[in-house]
C-alpha cells in the first residue's frame, strides 16, 4: 500500500508552486524523483532513528550519537566536519545558502514507552523526538545530495541547555548562509500534517532562584521569628497578579513555579527556604516588565514579612519569530504533499530563536500523532511517534531547502 494517498492534481499543483519560487527550470526536481528518492532512504531512515534511540546521550555529551551520523554521512559519499564539541556539519554540495538544523540531545528521563527499541542508557531518553529529527535530516542530506541540491546540514548538541544553536553559530556553522529551516516532532498534531507559522512560534524563557531567609524559630512562637514560609507563600500567590494586572492583557505570558523547599521538621519555621520558577514572554518588552515586577515584589513581601530575600536569574534563550514572507512561501511549496494546518504560538521554548537572529528562517511543528499511544507529550517517560511522520519530515525539508536555494540570498541576510 502506499505510504500516503495523495490528493488529486497535487503534483501539478506543486509543481508549479516550485516554479513560481523561481528555481530556475533546468534545475527544476521533478516530484515524482523527490518521492522516489525519500522512499529509497526511508526504511534506513527507521533504522537510523531506532539505534539513535537505544543510545541517547544527554546535552554535550553526544559523542557516540556525532559519530554515528557522521559515519552514515560518509558511507552515502557526503564530508562531514565537527568542532570541538560533539557536532556534525555537512554541505551536500558545494556554496550552499540553506541551512536546515537538527538537535541531538536526549533527556534525563527514564524510559517508559514500551518500544521494542527503548533506550539502553538508564535515565536517559530521547523523550522529545531529537533522535527523530537527526535521522530525517540524515536522510534529507543524502536525498539532496543524490539531486545535487546545495545545503548545509547542521547537527547541534545540548538544544534542551539553550545553548547548542549559539555554540554552533559561534564556531561558524552559519557562514555563508542566508535561510535557515528546522522542525520539531508534535504529537498534537496529525501525522501527514505540518504547521509553520507566521511571526512569533515559541516564548522566551527564563529562569529564577529565590532564597528566602530569616532567623527559623518553633512554630508555636511565630511571633518570635520571621515566618520565611508565609512570606514564600504570598509572594507566589501575589506574583500571579503580575500576569493578569501588570501585563496588557492582549500580551502572552506564563510564570509558573516548579520548586519550593524547605524545612525539615512540621513544628519549626526554616531559616531558608528556596523558591525556583520560570517566565516565558514573546516580547523583549514584557520579558523586562515582569522581571521588574517580580524584583518589586520581592521587596515589599520581604519588607512586610522581616525576611531577607535574593533572587538569581537566569536568563535563557529568546523567542522563535519566523520570518514571515519565508513562513508563507514554506506553506505554499508544502501544500499539497502535506497537510498545512493551523496552529498557534506555543509557551515552550527552543534555541533554534538564535539562527533566527542571524538568518531569515522558519520553524516548524511536525504532526506524529495517529492515535492514543502517539499523543504522550514531549518530555514524557512514555513519548512515542508514529513513524510514518518520518517520510513527511524529510519531504518537508527537502521541499523547503529546493525552493529556498533559488531565492535572492542576499536578501536573507539580518543586520546584527
Amino acid at each position: 500500500m502506499p505510504l500516503f494517498n495523495k490528493e488529486e492534481g497535487c503534483e501539478n499543483r506543486t509543481h508549479s508552486l516550485l516554479i513560481q519560487h523561481f528555481i530556475p527550470l533546468d534545475k527544476l526536481i521533478q516530484e515524482s524523483k523527490i518521492e522516489n528518492e525519500i522512499r529509497g532512504v526511508l526504511d534506513e531512515c527507521i533504522r537510523l532513528r531506532r539505534e539513535l534511540h537505544r543510545h541517547p546521550e544527554l546535552s554535550l555529551h553526544e559523542e557516540r550519537t556525532a559519530r554515528t551520523i557522521s559515519l552514515f554521512l560518509s558511507e552515502h559519499g557526503l564530508k562531514t566536519k565537527s568542532y570541538d564539541f560533539p557536532s556534525v556539519v555537512c554541505d551536500t554540495a558545494p556554496h550552499p545558502v540553506v541551512a536546515l538544523r537538527a538537535d541531538m540531545d536526549a533527556l534525563p528521563v527514564e524510559e517508559a514507552s514500551g518500544e521494542e527499541f527503548s533506550s539502553e542508557n538508564k535515565g536517559v531518553m530521547h523523550a522529545c523526538g531529537h533522535d527523530a529529527h537527526s535521522a530525517m535530516l540524515v536522510c534529507t542530506g543524502v536525498v539532496l545530495h543524490r539531486l545535487g541540491v546545495p545545503v548545509r546540514l547542521i547537527f547541534q548538541p545540548a538544544e534542551e541547555l539553550g545553548r547548542g544553536a549559539k555554540m554552533m553559530i559561534e564556531a561558524g556553522a552559519l557562514d555563508g548562509i542566508h535561510y535557515i529551516f528546522g522542525l520539531h516532532v508534535w504529537p498534537s498534531i496529525d501525522v501527514g500534517s505540518i504547521a509553520v507559522l507566521n511571526g512569533p512560534a515559541m516564548a522566551a524563557h527564563d529562569e529564577f532562584h529565590i532564597t528566602f531567609k530569616g532567623p527559623g524559630g518553633h512554630g508555636a512562637y511565630p511571633h518570635l521569628t520571621r515566618d520565611t514560609v508565609l512570606a514564600a507563600s504570598n509572594f507566589i500567590l501575589s506574583s500571579q497578579g503580575i500576569v493578569s494586572r501588570v501585563v496588557d492583557p492582549l500580551e502572552s505570558a506564563v510564570l509558573s513555579y516548579g520548586r519550593i523547599e524547605g524545612g525539615h521538621a512540621s513544628n519549626v519555621i526554616p531559616s531558608k527556604l528556596l523558591l525556583e520558577g520560570t517566565v516565558r514572554t514573546f516580547t523583549p518588552e514584557v520579558r523586562a516588565q515582569i522581571r521588574r515586577s517580580i524584583e518589586q515584589l520581592l521587596g515589599s513581601v520581604c519588607l512586610f514579612y522581616g525576611t531577607e530575600g535574593n533572587i538569581q536569574w537566569e536568563e535563557g534563550g529568546p523567542a522563535v519569530i519566523n520570518d514571515s514572507e519565508f513562513a508563507e512561501q514554506c506553506r505554499k511549496v508544502l501544500n499539497g504533499k502535506i497537510k498545512v494546518v493551523d496552529y498557534r504560538p506555543t509557551m515552550g521554548s527552543e534555541d533554534f530563536a538564535y539562527y533566527l537572529q542571524k538568518v531569515r528562517g522558519a520553524f516548524a511543528f511536525l504532526g506524529t500523532g495517529s492515535d492514543s499511544s502517539t499523543r504522550a507529550s514531549k518530555h514524557s517517560s512514555i513519548f512515542r511517534l508514529d513513524e510514518r511522520s518520518l517520510y513527511y519530515g524529510i519531504m518537508s525539508e527537502v521541499l523547503v531547502a529546493s525552493f529556498a536555494g533559488g531565492l535572492d540570498g542576499d536578501k536573507g541576510n539580518k543586520q546584527a
